[in-house]
């Protein structure tokens, strides 16, 4: 269902429709899948997002950023299996440079920040919601960030009321600093 992304002519994107269309044929699995990536079984064609963001930045960075050679993948019933036929990529060391170079996030800040999730959010599962804050504080940024509760379900799908709070909190925030 994934293309092999090293492998010569591999598409810039995937259709989501077959990612849903895999899973419906395979509900167990997707069951399974869902439940390791923090997802919904009916939110995994977002896939689909992720493989185009991959291929995105592998084009940037003219070849591949990542390596998984070494990687053991775990939770998801028969391990052993998942990692018999996980596909491996070994990163490029100029493509690797570029990411860390590039894509890396420092928490490095010097402005007020306010973030804000969804509860549920197919594109961002919430064991990401504490990582750059994380970075942030790490890097002695804090004060300038502050985390508003989790609302709602969807991405960025914000009441009008949510977002007028969170932007009144920025100011305020900017205001004090």
């Amino acid at each position: 269902m994934i293309p092999d992304l090293a492998a010569p002519g591999s598409p810039p994107a995937i259709d989501p429709g077959v990612i849903a269309s895999a899973l419906e044929k395979h509900p167990n699995e997707a069951a399974v899948l869902a439940r390791r990536l923090e997802e919904r079984p009916e939110t995994l064609p977002t896939l689909a997002l992720y493989y185009l963001g991959l291929r995105e930045i592998e084009r940037r960075a003219g070849g591949m950023p990542v390596d998984n050679r070494k990687d053991v993948y775990a939770g998801f019933g028969d391990d052993a299996a998942v990692n018999r036929k996980a596909r491996r990529y070994a990163a490029s060391p100029k493509a690797a440079a570029y990411a860390k170079e590039n894509v890396t996030l420092t928490g490095r800040i010097d402005t007020p920040l306010v973030m804000q999730w969804n509860t549920f959010d197919p594109t961002i599962p919430a064991r990401f919601h504490g990582v750059y804050p994380a970075q942030i504080k790490a890097a002695g940024s804090g004060r300038w960030l502050t985390v508003l509760d989790p609302v709602g379900d969807g991405h960025c799908d914000f009441s009008d009321e949510q977002t007028a709070a969170a932007f009144d909190t920025l100011v305020r925030k900017s205001v004090i600093r």
